[in-house]
């Protein structure tokens, strides 16, 4: 999945979940604002009804008692006794009424209290008027009158107090209401911003797709041109360096033909200049032809059996000619525990010795010495070791002592050299399946040491 796809479906996701969590809190704000506004009216159903109930029974016994002074009326002395008996019960039964214990407070329950003891004495009468006595409700009226402001007061109480409550109760829900508009609007403001932030790191994300497809076409239409040249290149060398053996070859074969001539000491002297550039330049086209071919990947390894004592041996006996012209002692340590076989190639493996023992000869001095050492570690591999006695290598080229053609600065010395045999030895070492390092003190000489698998890997 590319990264404009992994976008987009991001944002999505967050769009998604941004309008479902929307959704959701509107359905919240919607459900508060309907209990908000129920709630007066479900509040007086259940706290003020009670109270205005006892209010309207108090006044419908005082006109049923009117109607019994009036006339001597069986019918209105029953509904008398029935109003009486409502009001009785509506008073003993106010405080226990659902919200009351929080809306009936000292002054309402005295009244309370105040109204049905008079109730409460004035019962035996009414007892008596249940049972048919026309006289025993006359000047019960005048009895009850007083207490009409109380009864009035004690309807108005509890409704008082439940709007208060109820007022309270409107407010803190429209502080909430406040609240949630803001959490609302915070909420629309930052999935705004987010679907903002989400279009613009799409288009940037799309953006540097595209221009990454155009680097990514670029480098590869780089690619192909560098592959080209480099096969190119790899061709002008091979045919260049054939090319040039042919004439080289003509100029070493007449040399040798002038040396075994009878020449003076300035003749000789000269035909010997020939023999050794021309030696040195057939040198140089083999090590470029060389570098060439591992470039290309055209270089194959013959893996086999070599036993590393007899390989030395071979080194040695090749070697020994230069270091005795040279002036320099070369030494071979055998190991404590020889190793008797390791798989690998030996032509290639007697090249990068070679190389290596070349090299701590070329840039010794007289009476200094080599020495070429190998031993297996634990880790089942061999390490072969060359170490000299020269001038050393200069800290700090650590990176360009394996870099073709580079002979740090000496170039203008007598010594002879192309500067690729330490490249062609490290591709050779990797080729192997093996790491080359070296470590060097300026003045006191220097060790380069390689890691061969014990069996080809």
């Amino acid at each position: 999945m590319d990264v404009r796809s992994r976008s987009k479906l991001l944002a999505s996701f967050f769009g998604f979940l941004t309008l479902s969590f929307l959704v959701v809190v509107v359905i919240a704000f919607v459900l508060l604002k309907d209990h908000q506004d129920s709630l007066p009216q479900h509040t007086y159903d259940e706290s003020g009804l009670a109270a205005v109930q006892v209010r309207l029974h108090y006044e419908m016994l005082m006109g049923s008692l009117a109607v019994v002074e009036g006339r001597q009326d069986s019918a209105a002395l029953d509904d008398a006794v029935l109003q009486f008996d409502i009001l009785y019960e509506r008073l003993t039964a106010l405080p226990t009424r659902p919200f009351y214990e929080l809306l009936l407070n000292e002054e309402a329950l005295g009244i309370q209290a105040e109204a049905l003891g008079a109730l409460t004495q004035l019962t035996p009468r009414v007892d008596r008027a249940a049972e048919g006595d026309m006289e025993a409700l006359r000047g019960m009226r005048a009895e009850l009158s007083p207490l009409r402001p109380r009864i009035e007061r004690l309807a108005h109480s509890p409704v008082h107090v439940a709007s208060e409550h109820r007022a309270s109760i409107i407010k803190k829900l429209e502080d909430i209401s406040v609240w949630f508009s803001w959490v609302i609007t915070g909420l629309v403001v930052s999935g705004v911003a987010f679907a903002l932030i989400i279009w613009r790191q799409q288009n940037v994300a799309a953006r540097r797709q595209a221009e990454l497809e155009q680097l990514t076409e670029s480098l590869k239409t780089a690619r192909d041109a560098a592959e080209a040249g480099s096969r190119a290149k790899s061709v002008f060398l091979s045919h260049m360096s054939h090319e040039l053996r042919t004439p080289m070859n003509s100029v070493l074969g007449f040399a040798q033909v002038l040396e075994m001539g009878e020449l003076d000491d300035s003749q000789t002297k000269a035909v010997k200049q020939i023999l050794r550039s021309g030696n040195l330049l057939m040198h140089l086209i083999d090590q470029t032809l060389e570098l060439n071919k591992i470039a290309s990947e055209r270089v194959t390894l013959s893996m086999g059996e070599v036993v590393p004592a007899s390989l030395v041996d071979e080194c040695f006996a090749l070697m020994s000619v230069m270091s005795t012209d040279k002036g320099v002692a070369l030494i071979v340590e055998p190991p404590q525990a020889p190793v008797s076989l390791m798989e690998t190639d030996a032509n290639r493996l007697q090249q990068v010795l070679i190389n290596l023992l070349s090299n701590a000869i070329k840039y010794n001095h007289q009476g200094g010495r080599v020495t070429l050492s190998w031993f297996e570690t634990p880790d089942e591999r061999v390490r072969f070791s060359v170490a000299d006695t020269g001038e050393g290598i200069p800290p700090g080229h650590e990176d360009e002592i394996f870099q073709p053609f580079n002979r740090l600065g000496r170039e203008n010395l007598a010594i002879e050299g192309t500067g690729i045999g330490l490249t062609i030895t490290r591709e050779l070492v990797k080729m192997l399946g093996g790491e080359i390092h070296y470590e060097s003190t300026l003045g006191k000489g220097s060790t380069f040491w390689f890691d061969l698998p014990l069996k080809a890997l």
